[in-house]
């Protein structure tokens, strides 16, 4: 465990890079001289909304990118991630209720019907119950 002391010595760094909207468009590590471990870039429709988001080396090769999808409500309904050779890995989809609340959430790998499901309920006041 570190102490106080040692609390911020370490190899690596972050930046982040926002639009003039103030919406995050880059992410990066790097190590303390300045040179770029990698960075994650996040491409946005003009709502603001991520359309995609690209992990990268710092020699620029991709390592993985992430496309999203969304309702008429602009509610976030899908997230597919893929690996550099444009494998689709894994699948996001989320389901919101008439209020806009995210009612469910299912992970699962393509072309397989095992994954992990995530229900949430909300009381009268759109609070989420605990579950």
């Amino acid at each position: 465990m570190k102490n106080r002391d040692h609390l911020f010595e370490s190899e690596l760094n972050s930046y982040t890079i926002y639009n003039k909207n103030e919406d995050l468009i880059e992410f990066g590590k790097c190590y303390t001289d300045g040179s770029i471990l990698k960075k994650t870039i996040y491409e946005r429709v003009t709502n603001g909304n991520i359309q995609k988001t690209i992990e990268k080396k710092a020699s620029g090769e991709t390592l993985s990118y992430w496309t999203y999808k969304y309702d008429s409500n602009d509610n976030l309904i899908e997230i597919k991630t893929y690996d550099a050779e444009n494998n689709l890995t894994d699948i996001q989809s989320n389901t919101y209720d008439k209020n806009e609340n995210n009612t469910e959430i299912v992970f699962k790998k393509p072309n397989s019907n095992i994954g992990k499901k995530y229900v949430y309920k909300y009381n009268a006041d759109n609070k989420k119950l605990k579950n």
